[in-house]
């Protein structure tokens, strides 16, 4: 997938299912993967860098059932901090992550930071992902790290793994099949970094 301009800096990528991402909290705190494939850059990686100044977060997605074609989503200011790793909104902008309100926190199956009493919905989904609640029975709406399937077997979806919701709502939930999320400097109009 291509990014619009230089210096953009990939932390996620999916395409084929190659790597697991039912992970574990120290895996999704180092990282795991490979750089060349699939792959999470690592959620203390990500603190550290955004730490310091703004970050426009750039999602590019391929939906099943698309024909290939690859929807350029959101970009936005993005921060990631603290010990759970809470995602927070910049001064800029609306949250493309469309799974809660924010502040939200990373969640793992086996470091439960949901918002939700009575469920783990990271483990539901099977990835670790930033989370409030999960939505009713359907688990979460938006997990770009939740169980991988084909598109050929997307009869199969139910709401759940690998997914991602336009506005929250099961209507607007599509199947992913590919990923990519990076990050570059946020620099408003006519200023250099």
């Amino acid at each position: 997938m291509d990014a619009a301009g230089k210096g953009w800096i990939v932390f996620q990528r999916r395409f084929d299912g190659s790597v697991n991402f039912n992970r574990n909290w120290t895996e999704y705190r180092d990282g795991f993967g490979d750089l060349t494939g699939e792959f999470w850059l690592g959620n203390e990686k990500l603190r550290q860098l955004t730490s310091q100044k703004e970050w426009l977060l750039q999602t590019d997605l391929k939906f099943t059932g698309t024909n290939g074609h690859t929807k350029l989503l959101y970009r936005w200011p993005f921060r990631v901090e603290g010990d759970n790793y809470n995602l927070v909104k910049g001064s800029i902008g609306n949250s493309p992550l469309p799974t809660s309100q924010l502040p939200c926190q990373f969640s793992t199956y086996d470091k439960d930071n949901d918002g939700d009493y009575y469920h783990n919905c990271a483990a539901s989904s099977t990835g670790g992902w930033w989370v409030n609640q999960c939505h009713s029975k359907l688990d979460l709406l938006t997990n770009l790290n939740g169980a991988y399937a084909l598109p050929e077997e997307s009869s199969n979806f139910d709401h759940r793994g690998f997914t991602w919701s336009y506005n929250g709502s099961v209507e607007t939930t599509g199947q992913v099949w590919r990923s990519e999320m990076r990050l570059r400097r946020f620099r408003p109009y006519g200023k250099s970094l």
